[in-house]
C-alpha cells in the first residue's frame, strides 16, 4: 500500500530583482511517487514556458506546510537572491486597527463583541 505523500511548495522568481513568478502549492496524496523536477514544471506551466532556468529565473523549495502562517498573513513576500530565503512583508498595525477593551463586551462563554454590535443583539437597532 502507498504511503501518504506530502510535496511542500516551490516558488519561482526573477534572478534580476527577486520578484515572484509562480507558486506550485502544496500537495499531499497517496498517488504520488516524487515531486516534479525544475524541468518537468517548466514544460507544465504555462507561467514558466518562456523563462530559462538558471538564467531567467531561479526557484526555492520549501517543505510541506513551511511559512504556512507567513503566507496566509502576509500582504507581499520576494526571495533574497542571495541567502535563497523568503523575506515576508506585513500590514503595520496602526491605531485604528486596534480594538480598546473599553469598546467591548463580554458575552458570556462566546467571547467578546464591540459594544455597537452587542447593542444591536439586544435592542435590534
Amino acid at each position: 500500500m502507498n504511503d501518504l505523500k506530502q510535496f511542500g511548495r516551490r516558488i519561482y522568481y526573477f534572478k534580476k530583482d527577486s520578484s515572484f513568478i509562480f507558486d506550485t502549492g502544496e500537495y499531499s496524496g497517496y498517488g504520488y511517487e516524487s515531486m516534479p523536477t525544475p524541468e518537468e514544471d517548466l514544460v507544465n506551466y504555462r507561467e514558466l514556458q518562456n523563462y530559462t532556468l538558471g538564467v531567467d529565473i531561479d526557484y526555492v523549495d520549501l517543505d510541506y506546510g513551511a511559512h504556512k502562517e507567513d503566507f496566509i498573513n502576509c500582504i507581499a513576500f520576494r526571495i533574497n537572491v542571495e541567502t535563497k530565503e523568503i523575506e515576508f512583508t506585513f500590514k503595520e498595525e496602526t491605531n485604528e486597527d486596534r480594538i480598546s477593551e473599553k469598546d467591548l463586551r463580554k458575552i458570556g462563554n462566546k467571547g467578546w463583541v464591540r459594544e455597537e454590535e452587542y447593542e444591536f443583539m439586544v435592542n435590534g437597532e
